[in-house]
């Protein structure tokens, strides 16, 4: 199995686990000290287990998108590799 696929594996495990353990956004953020607004409830979850297992660098780029959706992230690539 490539990386790539066990990273998949984990984090669906993790989701399924890590978000019915949690009555509501906001009780997550707080969990992890950053705004249940900026943060969709997936990102919440991935910031969880970034800072549970300490991968700093994971949960610095979680932290770093807060407020993008997944339209937002999209349309700056496209934009960039357009005229970037």
């Amino acid at each position: 199995m490539t990386n790539l696929k066990i990273s998949a594996l984990i984090l669906a495990a993790t989701t399924a686990f890590a978000a019915p353990a949690f009555a509501s956004n906001g009780s997550l953020a707080a969990s992890v000290g950053v705004d249940a607004n900026a943060y969709t409830t997936n990102q919440l979850v991935q910031l969880k287990s970034a800072l549970d297992s300490d991968d700093t660098i994971r949960a610095n780029f979680i932290r770093s998108q807060a407020g993008v959706t997944q339209t937002d992230a999209w349309s700056s690539r496209t934009v960039n590799n357009l005229y970037g």
